[in-house]
């Protein structure tokens, strides 16, 4: 099934749509299932090479009792729009959730492959589904791998090579089971294995990294200690490692990943005491397991972690979303319900853009009386902060003969990381503008300003500016037997040109809009409201320029 949409439906739309595709562009946006009916829940997110993003998920029908449970592949563009929704495989579910979602990759030729699982009592069809789509989301392949009576709960995908992958984290019967599986692409599982060191303890991978050309790290814990084991491409075991000072006294570890060079790792968990949360805990280790940095975060309990480069951090609560520094600082925190009554917020992975934005993917979770549902909930926003508006502050006209006017850009929001604009004139016989805003007359007329933002948000603002008696081919004489009056005015004004004859007279405003163009010397202002205004009169000798107040 596939569904194709114009328009994303922005709940918090901050600067979504520019002319220039390439402008940063940040949202806050909920995608519902295929169907309209349905729940839909988002789990991974992926930064595809043409820059558009590629969510991971799945959506059934909200309803109590056996239905339908599929597994959702969804591209947006990146400013939030949907450009295509596709279900590639379902499943019969007692109870929702009864689906997990693993990863995606996306090939060198924009071919997507990704890994999904069915497990627990409320599912019928339990086992890992490997699934490949052309750029388009278009089903290429799928295949069913590992053991149908197996509980499964995955949550590492790798590619080995062009037909091999690994899939890493633990089965349930009795106990908890660290296990690993490599699969072909052609549905055969070619190794599956479970890990413990004590096997009266329970134990859980929670990560995979390449260690090497030709070794893998798998991650994650046994009971309360940290559980490191390195495998070869065939699965077979180099080295196991159990460091039970690590992470001891939790009662609920969240998750535990490496950093972007695999020279430290990240932890998050929970502590609490039975009955309610008592505290966040957050760490940050070496290789050896020692902790080197560590904080609490009360009132606050969540599971998933996300490592950005700089060793920043992205830390989903179930109050929302936080990026830390690397010594655990909050530096942005994204905690907004939309305006359902009864309204909880989950996110489960966040990512860094090629343009330095956060994207963070989960599921946003209300009830009504209706039923109770999920929408995926997608937000990007950046880290560096880019200008939002512009407004260029400083006088409207400049009255003196090679007069200058200083202009400055006010810039919002006013801790944008780079405030620094780029000043043009789109005519410079009129007038010049340096560096630093100020403008210079040369020639009566009008001139636009433009101040550019140089931090590539492609934001700018224009005013338009009046330049006048710079008597540019008028001598001085035949200016001075022109005369306005009365001056101010109320009701109306003559123009006396004495010598000269008057070819037209246009009326402006002080932004430079024209008002009237006329050939009579007598104006009636009855029309016109009270302020200052500039005539522009052409003669048979030049033309000039004069101010006019209007009082009533």
């Amino acid at each position: 099934m596939k569904t194709a949409f114009k328009t994303a439906m922005c709940i918090m739309p901050l600067f979504c749509k520019f002319a220039n595709a390439q402008v940063p562009c940040e949202f806050k946006t909920l995608y519902k299932g295929s169907s309209v009916y349905e729940n839909s829940v988002g789990y991974k997110i992926l930064e595809a090479k043409n820059n558009d993003f590629l969510l991971l998920g799945h959506a059934k029908l909200p309803v109590t009792g056996y239905g339908s449970i599929s597994l959702e592949l969804t591209r947006i563009d990146r400013c939030g729009t949907k450009l295509w929704a596709v279900t590639h495989d379902s499943a019969n579910c007692l109870k929702f959730p009864c689906a997990g979602i693993v990863d995606l990759i996306e090939y060198p030729d924009e071919n997507i492959i990704y890994a999904a699982y069915y497990s627990g009592v409320n599912i019928k069809d339990r086992g890992i589904r490997i699934i490949k789509t052309d750029k388009n989301g278009s089903l290429k392949w799928k295949f069913k791998v590992g053991d149908t009576s197996q509980y499964y709960t995955l949550n590492r995908f790798i590619k080995i090579n062009s037909g091999h992958f690994l899939l890493s984290g633990y089965l349930t019967n009795n106990k908890n089971r660290a296990c690993a599986i490599i699969a072909d692409t052609f549905g055969n599982t070619l190794f599956q294995k479970t890990y413990n060191i004590d096997t009266s303890s329970q134990s859980v991978f929670t990560s995979a990294y390449w260690k090497s050309e030709n070794e893998i790290t798998l991650l994650g814990y046994e009971d309360s200690a940290l559980f490191i084991v390195n495998i070869d491409t065939l699965g077979n075991t180099i080295s196991e490692q159990k460091i039970s000072k690590a992470i001891g006294g939790f009662k609920e570890i969240g998750t535990l990943v490496m950093n972007y060079d695999s020279s430290e790792m990240f932890l998050v968990g929970n502590k609490y005491d039975g009955s309610k949360y008592l505290y966040l805990y957050i760490a940050r280790l070496n290789k050896l397991g020692i902790v080197t940095n560590a904080i609490n975060f009360s009132n606050l309990a969540g599971r998933f972690l996300s490592v950005l480069p700089n060793n920043q951090v992205l830390l989903a609560d179930y109050k929302g979303v936080f990026l830390l520094d690397s010594t655990f600082n909050i530096i942005r925190k994204d905690t907004t319900n939309n305006s359902k009554v009864i309204s909880i917020i989950l996110f489960y992975h966040g990512i860094l853009s090629k343009d330095k934005a956060l994207l963070y993917i989960g599921s946003d979770y209300y009830s009504s009386g209706f039923g109770t549902y999920f929408n995926t909930l997608v937000t990007k926003m950046y880290v560096f902060k880019y200008v939002k508006s512009i407004s260029i502050m400083g006088p409207n006209i400049i009255d003196q003969k090679e007069g200058q006017i200083q202009l400055s850009a006010n810039i919002f929001p006013a801790d944008a990381a780079n405030k620094n604009v780029k000043w043009q004139v789109n005519n410079t016989n009129i007038a010049v503008i340096d560096t630093t805003g100020i403008l210079s007359a040369r020639y009566n007329g009008n001139v636009i300003v433009t101040a550019s933002a140089l931090d590539g948000s492609a934001v700018s603002a224009t005013k338009s500016i009046t330049i006048i008696y710079q008597n540019v081919g008028i001598d001085e004489m035949k200016v001075s037997s022109i005369f306005i009056y009365p001056n101010p005015a109320s009701e109306y004004i003559t123009i006396d040109a004495g010598n000269l004859i008057i070819k037209s007279i246009v009326i402006k405003d002080m932004s430079g809009k024209q008002l009237s163009l006329l050939k009579a010397n007598f104006i009636d202002l009855k029309s016109y409201t009270s302020g200052l205004y500039i005539i522009k009169i052409e003669t048979d000798k030049g033309t000039l320029f004069k101010k006019l107040i209007i009082n009533r």
